[in-house]
């Protein structure tokens, strides 16, 4: 069986990076030149401040699945409550069951609760995600570049 819930950090923070690291050599470590550490200062401070929310997907008490998101009292150019995706994995045995879709949802949902305006969430080009997106009705608004210099 598989459950959806927002947990705290501090009880998720340690398979968070296990799958982080999977999601890490999968999606990003072809383009990305540099070795892959998850800041944990700043999700520590974060989450001290209750501006972290992270949703888990579990399959028999396991995490197979989350969404990291931080939270901000307002956007930079406008004002409102806007949530950031800071990460998005949902492993790959469990794909192609809705996991992605039901973990989205509740974390739409979550965040609704406590004022969240607007979310922004993106996908790596090698895990298109865009039909999870569109499917709960998410519009494709940005491109998103990177250079390594």
């Amino acid at each position: 069986m598989i459950t959806y819930q927002l947990e705290e950090w501090d009880v998720v923070k340690q398979d968070v990076c296990r799958l982080a690291t999977q999601h890490y050599v999968e999606c990003e470590a072809a383009e990305n030149k540099f070795p892959f550490s998850l800041d944990m200062d700043t999700f520590e401070v974060l989450a001290e401040q209750g501006l972290l929310h992270c949703f888990t997907a579990r399959a028999d008490g396991k995490i197979i699945g989350y969404i990291v998101n931080a939270i901000s009292d307002r956007h930079l150019h406008f004002e409102a409550k806007t949530a950031n995706h800071l990460g998005w994995y949902v492993a790959p045995e469990f794909r192609k069951k809705l996991v992605g879709v039901k973990l989205l949802a509740l974390t739409e949902e979550e965040l609704r609760k406590i004022g969240v305006q607007i979310m922004y969430g993106s996908h790596t080009i090698h895990a298109d995600a865009s039909q999870v997106f569109k499917r709960l009705g998410w519009q494709d608004v940005e491109r998103h570049y990177v250079k390594v210099l």
